[in-house]
């Protein structure tokens, strides 16, 4: 149910990079590393912060230089979600549900429902009538494996994995109840038909998901910034920023105070580090030296 869970999580959040609206600025670019180095400020041990992607088939995965030796040295690992908790799952789970009374073939027509029933019972082999009161965004997260062709890996899965070969704790960034609280300016409505025109806008997700994928294992985390922006639906654009930029300001007390207790390690969706409102830029703003370890 764990793995279950965390892959539909972070199925979701590629479908939200790939929607997502954040209007092209100009900023300026940091070096092109998924790896950085927390130093300064007094800090009494260093911490690292990692660029993670959400959903990577197998033989994609790359475990960058200089990642495992800095896990063997933190003292904690932190992520987005801990989805090691059950609590923190069971929430996820009842978060998917729709209010008392939604219905998710109410949300379309009869034609584009049918559209949607029988690409999901086609192409996913999923009956969508044993699903209806699932939310329509949380639904994306079944397109994926056919989308990419294969049983997606993730980083964070991995992180957690060697936080337990390593036995090092496992903290969450932030609660679920927040980092589901961006959907709720979505409304039904509107998620249904964002799930439609992704159907609709198939070849060209699949596209623009290979092309962040690539942007990624070269890690060229600025070029992956521009082009999370280049996929736009205008419409949501205050939910794009809710999701990337004002929840990396919210964040970053938090990093201060888990860097200031011990030596961590990191890692979150690698489009939160560039940028004017990046992770990076934010940090370097409060006094810290935050530089890519190249190896």
């Amino acid at each position: 149910m764990v793995k279950t869970i965390s892959k539909s999580i972070f199925a979701i959040l590629f479908f939200l990079i790939l929607i997502n609206t954040a209007h092209a600025q100009s900023y300026q670019k940091v070096a092109d590393a998924v790896l950085w180095e927390i130093t300064g400020k007094d800090l009494q041990k260093k911490s690292w912060i990692f660029g993670t992607l959400h959903m990577i088939c197998p033989e994609d995965f790359y475990v960058f230089p200089g990642v495992e030796e800095a896990l063997k040295q933190a003292g904690k690992i932190v992520v987005e979600l801990d989805i090691t908790d059950p609590e923190v799952t069971e929430e996820i789970r009842q978060s998917m549900i729709m209010g008392e009374g939604q219905r998710f073939e109410d949300l379309f027509d009869e034609d584009d429902y049918r559209r949607v029933k029988n690409f999901f019972k086609d192409s996913i082999g999923v009956n969508l009538e044993t699903l209806s009161q699932v939310q329509p965004i949380f639904l994306s997260s079944m397109i994926y494996p056919r989308m990419i062709g294969c049983t997606p890996k993730s980083y964070e899965d991995y992180l957690v994995r060697k936080a337990t070969d390593y036995d090092i704790p496992v903290r969450g960034l932030e609660e679920v109840d927040e980092q589901f609280s961006v959907f709720r300016h979505l409304s039904y409505e509107q998620q249904a038909t964002l799930l439609m025109e992704y159907i609709e806008e198939y070849d060209q997700k699949k596209s623009e998901f290979n092309i962040m994928v690539s942007d990624y294992l070269n890690q060229s985390i600025n070029k992956l910034l521009e082009d999370i922006k280049s996929s736009s639906y205008d419409e949501i654009e205050r939910f794009t920023r809710e999701m990337m930029e004002e929840r990396n300001k919210i964040w970053i007390p938090r990093i201060e105070d888990l860097i200031n207790e011990q030596s961590v390690f990191i890692g979150i969706g690698a489009g939160h580090l560039p940028g004017e409102e990046g992770v990076i830029k934010l940090l370097r703003d409060r006094g810290y030296d935050v530089n890519p370890v190249m190896q």
